[in-house]
């Protein structure tokens, strides 16, 4: 929970939610405390952390599993790490999560060494996600395939 563009839009709409009837807590994939990590946990929210998010690896995977198998209290999950969505969506509705949402915040992705993996994730956000949401029409095109998003 960095100061970039995406973490700062949630932390906008968290200071201005009714905290009292929708709860957000963070599930971040780095080890480290940011940014805005006092403030999230000063609003009563909760932050848990993961290793790096890495498809391939077994810890990563194996900590995603415990992590929804131990929270069963989870009701809705909204990713918002565009492509790799589909990861954490996938253990979160296996594990019983009701309500799954993938978030689209750009119209691309960098074109570097992990590209390749980023797209073939995406295809997959529509499997786990049972809504599909963007930021704008290009971004919501671009992640969603031709599937029905808002």
């Amino acid at each position: 929970m960095g100061r970039g563009g995406l973490e700062t839009m949630l932390m906008n709409y968290y200071r201005n939610i009714d905290r009292s009837k929708v709860q957000f807590d963070f599930l971040c994939h780095r080890d480290f405390e940011a940014d805005y990590d006092s403030e999230i946990l000063s609003l009563g929210g909760r932050i848990y952390r993961l290793p790096n998010l890495n498809p391939f690896s077994k810890t990563y995977l194996n900590a995603l599993e415990s992590f929804f198998a131990q929270h069963k209290e989870y009701k809705i999950v909204h990713s918002h790490i565009d492509c790799m969505s589909a990861i954490p969506l996938k253990y979160a509705k296996k594990n019983g999560v009701p309500v799954t949402i993938a978030h689209s915040h750009s119209k691309s992705q960098d074109k570097d060494i992990k590209y390749p993996i980023k797209l073939l994730a995406k295809r997959f956000i529509p499997k786990y996600a049972n809504y599909l949401f963007s930021c704008g029409k290009e971004a919501g095109d671009w992640m969603f395939s031709g599937k029905k998003y808002r």
